[in-house]
Formats: structure tokens, C-alpha cells, sequence
């Protein structure tokens, strides 16, 4: 039911990032991981958050020993996000690729 409600409310306030930020906890707290890159990338769209929100997605999956989800989520930062000047999304971009070759190795 609570899946639902947000569902509902989120498309209503599409341009409102509480219920976006709710969705994204929910689907991480019941580790519906495709879920929640999903809806992390959406909200790096619509807020125009340059990977951020994929990036500490990425990061949670580390700490939770989540390897290949960690993994998996910083290729789509690799692919989608490709530097196109120095700055924040070089430093990203770094840093997924320095992930990638962790998960590979563990």
C-alpha cells in the first residue's frame, strides 16, 4: 500500500523531489535494487543533478557489500555521464571507474 501511495503522489508532484527522494528509500530499503538505479537516474533527469544521486546510490551499495549493484550503477555513470569538461562530472566519472575495478577484484 505504501508503494502505491508514493507511486501516486510522485506522479502527481512529478516536480517535487520529497516524493521522488521517498520512492528512492523505499525501493533501497527493500533492496529493489533495479528499482532504485531507476528511479535515482530519474531524478538526476529532472533535477538536473549531473550523476549525484546515482553516485551516492552507487555509494550506499558499497557500504552495504553490495559489489556488483555498486558496480553496475557506476557503469551507467561511465556510459551515461562520459566528461565532457573538468569539474564535477570529471571527479564522478573518476571515481566510477576506480569502483568498478573494486567490484571486479572482490
Amino acid at each position: 500500500m505504501l508503494e502505491e501511495t508514493l507511486i501516486e503522489k510522485s506522479q502527481k508532484k512529478v516536480n517535487e523531489l520529497p516524493y521522488a527522494e521517498l520512492m528512492l528509500w523505499f525501493y533501497t530499503q527493500r533492496k529493489s535494487y533495479r528499482f532504485a538505479i531507476k528511479q535515482a537516474i530519474s531524478i538526476d533527469k529532472r533535477f538536473n543533478e549531473d550523476g549525484l544521486r546515482l553516485f551516492d546510490l552507487g555509494t550506499q551499495f558499497i557500504q552495504q557489500k553490495e559489489y556488483k549493484k555498486a558496480e553496475k550503477d557506476h557503469k551507467i555513470i561511465i556510459r551515461d555521464l562520459t566528461p565532457k569538461k573538468f569539474g564535477k562530472r570529471d571527479k564522478i566519472w573518476t571515481i566510477s571507474l576506480i569502483v568498478i575495478i573494486i567490484a571486479e577484484i572482490k
